[in-house]
């Protein structure tokens, strides 16, 4: 074997372990940013769930426990935040739980 053949050897060498570094580099880089997505919706899903937690909690409050639990039934998967907080004000304005579920 000649000195030549090693030392191309060596530089294909090195430059796969460049290539690797890089493509190592940017699966790290791919992971945080999902584990940052992640972390941003498990956010905003806890944003809402504690807004429904607030809500059925002032339902309770103002209009009994039978009212909450139809607005239980009726709004099982609603987190939309904005419709939330309409909801917040539904509650406020309403005088009676009847009035409060006709008006959802």
């Amino acid at each position: 074997m000649c000195r030549g053949d090693g030392l191309a050897d060596w530089t294909r060498f090195e430059s796969l372990t460049e290539e690797m570094d890089m493509i190592a580099e940017r699966i790290l880089e791919e992971i945080e940013e999902h584990r940052e997505e992640g972390r941003v919706e498990g956010r905003a899903e806890g944003r809402v769930e504690g807004q429904r937690g607030l809500l059925r909690g002032q339902i309770v409050r103002k209009f009994g426990d039978e009212t909450a639990g139809e607005w239980s039934k009726r709004s099982p998967t609603l987190d939309d935040g904005e419709r939330l907080l309409e909801l917040g004000g539904l509650i406020i304005d309403c005088e009676t739980g009847e009035e409060f579920l006709n008006r959802l």
